[in-house]
């Protein structure tokens, strides 16, 4: 079994659940979650400091680094915690993960069916039988058949 193995049902459990969480997370505050989450406790950062065993200088270099995106999974956990918050860490695609999926294999398609057309020209060969499959049925062996093979550049 291929670690790749083209799985639909996964693919259109992942692709709702995170077309439909993205929706709903709202965007970082424009000084982070830790200060915005800190002092809507109004929470000092001395106290905050004193939980985490840190200087409080080392408070507002976190809230910074969140801010560059420079911050460690570890270090935003640890704050978290002490803040009383849980860390859930997702990426929400921009499109569905499904409609992405089948937007690859039909431009893997396309390029194969061109490349393929191109040599019979070359041969001065014609296709005598139109293809029996529709493109969508097509795509789904692609998918099915080539894998993770659909993202690479050349399948030469």
């Amino acid at each position: 079994m291929s670690k790749f193995e083209f799985n639909i049902s996964k693919l259109s459990q992942l692709s709702e659940i995170l077309t439909d969480s993205g929706s709903h997370i709202p965007a970082m505050p424009k000084k982070g979650w830790l200060h915005e989450i800190r002092t809507t406790l109004m929470m000092k950062s001395a106290f905050l400091a004193k939980r985490l065993g840190v200087d409080p200088s080392v408070v507002s270099r976190f809230e910074k680094s969140e801010i560059n995106q420079t911050i460690t999974l570890k270090s935003l956990n640890k704050i978290a915690d002490a803040l009383g918050c849980d860390v859930r860490y997702v990426l929400i695609p921009r499109v569905p993960l499904n409609e992405k999926l089948l937007k690859q294999a039909e431009k893997k398609l396309s390029q194969e069916d061109k490349r393929l057309r191109h040599n019979m020209s070359l041969e001065q060969q014609e296709s005598k039988r139109k293809n029996c499959l529709n493109d969508s049925t097509r795509v789904a062996f692609l998918i099915q058949e080539r894998g993770n093979k659909i993202w690479d550049d050349n399948d030469d």
